[in-house]
């Protein structure tokens, strides 16, 4: 018995193949999203990044200044002496209204015993007069808080220059009071019976970013106008 010849049938080319197309709408308004989500985050992470930086940088220039300002005038106050070669002048303070201020700040004067510096002896402290008071002439235009510090000669030879140092920028208020029976902004001892006896001292500045002020404050006891007895006298 002859055998027939089976016939196959092949689909037609490219029947079951999925047809080449583009991206749709909804592809491409997706894909749009993730690439403005990625960019949202990265520009919230570098804003954050860039306030961080100019928080530590205000600080760092501004605040931090201010409160070392406030501990190294208190050191020498706490260092305060009264030189008995003096004959006036021993401890004075006085307020100014500088131009474009609201309230006057404060300068003083008095001299202290500066410690000496690392690995120095102890008799290698010196005498000196110490200086604070702001000037609105140095760079940035607002009230810098100077202090100066000349060695103390006692008269016998001539006035060595004077170790100035800025120790902080951009100060709203400088204020200092001194405590002899009751808290006075003022104070000139012409003799070592009218030293004060403790000081208040109170520092304002204001943030470079507009992050309102910050204040810093302290006491401090005066010991040059402390007369210490031997036992039974």
């Amino acid at each position: 018995m002859p055998q027939i010849a089976r016939r196959h049938t092949f689909p037609a080319a490219g029947l079951f193949a999925r047809p080449r197309r583009g991206f749709t709408l909804i592809e491409t308004i997706i894909a749009s999203g993730m690439a403005a989500l990625v960019l949202g985050v990265a520009a919230a992470v570098f804003a954050a990044v860039y306030s961080t930086l100019e928080r530590q940088a205000d600080w760092r220039g501004r605040v931090l200044p201010a409160a070392d300002a406030v501990d190294r005038l208190a050191l020498d106050l706490a260092c305060a002496v009264a030189p008995h070669a003096l004959e006036s002048n021993w401890f004075l303070l006085r307020q100014a209204l500088l131009p474009g201020r609201v309230e006057p700040d404060s300068s003083l004067r008095f001299h202290a015993a500066l410690p000496p510096g690392a690995g120095m002896p102890p008799e290698r402290a010196r005498l000196a007069e110490i200086r604070y008071f702001l000037d609105d002439r140095e760079p940035g235009g607002a009230p810098a808080l100077i202090r100066e510090a000349r060695p103390f000669s006692g008269g016998r030879a001539a006035p060595e220059p004077a170790e100035r140092q800025c120790l902080a920028r951009g100060l709203d208020a400088f204020r200092v009071q001194v405590f002899g029976g009751g808290w006075s902004n003022e104070w000139n001892a012409l003799s070592f019976d009218e030293l004060p006896a403790s000081a208040r001292i109170f520092i304002r500045v204001s943030s470079a970013r507009g992050a309102g002020p910050r204040e810093f404050q302290t006491e401090v006891a005066i010991p040059a106008g402390i007369e210490i007895r031997p036992p039974g006298r």
